[in-house]
């Protein structure tokens, strides 16, 4: 959840503290589920196929990846296969580095050896400073591919069937500070939608 905060969320929230002031935003980072009940926490954005209940979820946007580097890799990879011979940044989501893999139409890649991270954003830093590829949604990124900090090789993008979920308890969805974010949030959506259409 770090990387649609610091990548998505963060970059955009001055519209909203700009029209909502009276609103104080708190907010937090954790790879757990937040319980409504037991935390002081409003709303949340989570990751996933969008399946919780008790809560009231809206798809924000799907999770479309590719592979991305640095400086460091770019003139090796000529295509899919040349990835063999690279070394491969893996994060906690085990599944994305295969199914872009097999969309590519490559095969007896193992994707078991490597860096791990957690988060998305840190993995992208560490192919930026040259430690490998990762795999992550160029569209969270496309500030550091249009400064040339980061590159995307291919073409192809693939999606993972998760995507990143609106949460909040039904008894609050009509809270006016609750309400206000939300409509913030989809707005910003919206927009960001349309920035990045051709």
């Amino acid at each position: 959840m770090t990387t649609i905060l610091m990548t998505w969320l963060v970059p955009r929230l001055p519209r909203f503290q700009a029209a909502h002031p009276e609103i104080d935003v708190r907010l937090m980072t954790t790879q757990r589920l937040v319980d409504f009940v037991r935390e002081d926490v409003d709303v949340a954005i989570r990751f996933g196929h969008g399946r919780w209940p008790g809560v009231k979820v809206e798809r924000m946007f799907g999770e479309v990846l590719t592979p991305l580097c640095g400086k460091r890799f770019i003139d090796e990879i000529k295509s899919p296969a040349d990835l063999r011979d690279l070394p491969l940044i893996r994060s906690t989501e085990e599944d994305e580095w295969p199914i872009w893999l097999a969309a590519a139409g490559v095969e007896t890649i193992e994707v078991t050896r490597g860096p791990i991270f957690d988060s998305t954003k840190i993995a992208v830093q560490a192919a930026i400073d040259g430690l490998g590829i990762v795999m992550g949604p160029p569209s969270l990124f496309a500030d550091d591919i249009a400064a040339g900090r980061l590159f995307q090789p291919f073409a192809l993008a693939v999606e993972t069937g998760k995507s990143y979920w609106f949460v909040v308890p039904e008894s609050s969805a009509g809270r006016p500070k609750v309400k206000a974010f939300r409509d913030w949030i989809f707005a910003e959506v919206a927009r960001s939608a349309a920035e990045t259409t051709p």
